[in-house]
């Protein structure tokens, strides 16, 4: 077997249920849940990179999970 490519574990990306928990998480916190903030919790906490926590955001937009601000 071949070895693996990277040593880092694979993440899987936020499903937009979870980006919905985090965006509650860091209204109750006070904090202005904007995608810049929101991408930067998702990768503090589940460790997933930049491009895959902005995915993690587009979908849960695209779900309807969360609501874009006006």
């Amino acid at each position: 077997p071949r070895a693996p490519y990277s040593a880092k574990p694979a993440r899987r990306r936020p499903s937009p249920e979870q980006v919905a928990v985090f965006v509650r998480d860091l209204k109750r916190a006070g904090a202005v849940a904007t995608v810049r903030v929101l991408v930067a919790a998702l990768r503090r906490e589940t460790g997933c990179s930049r491009a895959t926590a902005y995915r993690a955001v587009s979908d849960a937009l695209a779900s309807g999970r969360i609501k874009p601000c006006a």
